[in-house]
């Protein structure tokens, strides 16, 4: 998440992103099921986040599934979206 320059001037939390309101956005969207971590990264993607956070210029979500079940060894997957 990109950011102006506020909070470093102001030292103030008002100017920056809560992340323990972002965590706690995006831990509601991890606990519904799905089938695909795209389909997850595209809700993440899709909540309150940038209206909640309109400074916010770019966001990346990206989310890793660990041991993937693919026809081999694979340590994880990993899908990544920017908006």
């Amino acid at each position: 998440m990109q950011r102006d320059t506020s909070a470093v001037e102001t030292d103030n939390l008002d100017d920056t992103i809560s992340y323990a309101e972002v965590y706690s956005i995006i831990k509601k969207e991890m606990n519904e099921t799905s089938k695909l971590i795209e389909h997850v990264a595209g809700r993440i993607m899709n909540t309150p986040l940038k209206s909640r956070f309109p400074q916010m210029s770019e966001t990346t979500i990206r989310i890793s599934k660990l041991t993937p079940p693919v026809d081999g060894e694979a340590e994880r997957a990993t899908v990544s979206i920017t908006c």
